[in-house]
């Protein structure tokens, strides 16, 4: 696994008018990134999430990215680093501490996928989706929800309204399982993670 860091030139006016469009954003990293490996449904194929905090992106992939600072998009050369490692770190009885965006949904009696508007049952929902996936959370918080908006087109050229609700949880994470937690961070949790969420960004 990598992980690469990028950081977005907010000097650079193209950037400025085009950073809180989560399709570019989308599109800025699989095409400049990874443009140059032909798979199906290159995103899954390929395991890349992303988590934006502020003007940075972190990227994490299963193959090595081609990120280069083309028309000045980018502070600095954009930096990969090799994670293999952490494997053999986030090991049964390991605690982490743990930071990730996510849109916790349910499906209403229709069938169809709705946000969910409790923060008590958002905690639930992180804590049963992590208790699946091989880790106790001990400490948890999350942000007040948001809205992750985009503009899409389709082969017509014919430009779509698209959007997200997100909430982002920080807390401590007691690993019991850890081939199922290290599937959990090489794959991500939850859905939209082509809009930058379900990437769990671990520290000790």
């Amino acid at each position: 696994m990598y992980l690469t860091k990028l950081t977005l030139n907010m000097k650079n006016a193209y950037v400025v008018r085009n950073m809180a469009n989560c399709e570019w954003i989308h599109k800025l990293i699989m095409e400049r990134g990874f443009g140059h490996i032909e798979a199906l449904q290159p995103r899954n194929t390929l395991k890349v999430l992303y988590a934006l905090d502020d003007n940075t992106i972190y990227v994490q992939s299963a193959v090595m990215p081609r990120f280069m600072n083309e028309s000045g998009l980018f502070i600095e050369e954009p930096r990969t680093l090799q994670i293999d490692g952490m494997k053999d770190r986030l090991k049964e009885g390991m605690c982490v501490r743990v930071r990730c965006t996510c849109n916790p949904t349910y499906h209403d009696e229709s069938g169809k996928r709705r946000f969910i508007g409790s923060e008590e049952k958002r905690d639930k929902w992180f804590r049963n989706v992590m208790d699946s996936n091989g880790a106790e959370v001990l400490v948890l918080s999350q942000t007040p929800e948001s809205t992750v908006r985009g503009i899409k087109k389709d082969k017509n050229g014919r430009g779509y309204k698209l959007y997200a609700q997100t909430v982002t949880y920080t807390g401590a994470l007691k690993i019991k399982d850890g081939e199922r937690f290290w599937k959990a961070f090489c794959d991500g949790i939850g859905k939209e993670k082509a809009y930058g969420c379900g990437m769990l960004l671990v520290t000790k």
